[in-house]
């Protein structure tokens, strides 16, 4: 048993070191860049706090976790709209350089402060880590190349859309007006462990398991059935009874800095 220790802990000490040792060739997939937005400049009911990108430049999938204030949240009848412009995949032709998640309808009757939208597209394969990205447009990366194209913007707009706008554009402060545009964001990569260390706490899980699996083998040969059954009656009154004492410790707030 000693020798089959030393081979499993020499594997695991061996795999810790190809982690550390060998380069990490792989390309980055998992890519994120965020746009703040600042409270209280909405020109509606809701007020957009800012908005979390995050995708796979390999799969193209994506999900943008949009926020908002605790005191103006997402309520009501609502559209959700991003348009974004990246410059720096070497062409303004929109495809690849716009993406567009639009027309995002919603009917909330009670208030929320996070909304996640989520979907594939492929013209973000070619978006990488240090590249720019706008939520709005011409301001301050330009414009993609569509034709009588003369701005775009992201954020939220109530619905039914009316003759007065009750929106809220991200990345802007719109009031007081004139309106500010805040700048672009960067794409960063995601930082992921390396394969090889998930690997290695997985042999060390494997090698405690062991080594908890052969003691209790070793017990139940020395013990016998009899003192195992009084182990599990013991181990089953504790759990059934300290529940309660911490439940009526921390949940009963009239008990709060008692002992019970």
């Amino acid at each position: 048993m000693a020798r089959a220790n030393r081979i499993f802990a020499s594997l695991f000490f061996a795999v810790v070191a190809a982690s550390v040792v060998l380069p990490n060739t792989a390309k980055a997939m998992l890519l994120s860049f965020s746009f703040t937005d600042p409270i209280g400049d909405q020109e509606g009911a809701i007020d957009l706090t800012g908005a979390a990108v995050t995708f796979n430049n390999v799969t193209g999938g994506y999900s943008i976790v949009v926020t908002a204030d605790i005191n103006n949240p997402f309520l009501g009848d609502f559209r959700l709209n991003f348009n974004l412009f990246n410059p720096d995949v070497g062409t303004t032709n929109p495809n690849p350089s716009f993406f567009q998640d639009v027309q995002n309808d919603f009917s909330l009757s009670t208030p929320q402060t996070v909304i996640t939208l989520t979907g594939a597209n492929s013209r973000l394969l070619s978006w990488q880590a240090g590249h720019r990205v706008a939520a709005t447009g011409p301001a301050p990366l330009g414009l993609p190349d569509i034709s009588g194209l003369g701005g775009f913007f992201s954020g939220v707009i109530r619905l039914p859309v009316g003759s007065t706008l009750a929106l809220d554009n991200i990345a802007i402060r719109d009031r007081p007006f004139p309106p500010d545009v805040l700048g672009f964001a960067t794409i960063m990569a995601v930082p992921e462990p390396p394969a090889g260390a998930i690997l290695a706490v997985g042999l060390l899980g494997l090698w405690l398991v062991r080594g908890a699996s052969q003691k209790l083998r070793g017990y139940l040969a020395k013990n016998g059935p009899r003192k195992i059954h009084w182990f599990a009656h013991g181990l089953a009154r504790e759990l059934t009874v300290r529940p309660r004492f911490v439940d009526s410790q921390f949940i009963d707030h009239s008990a709060f800095g008692k002992k019970v």
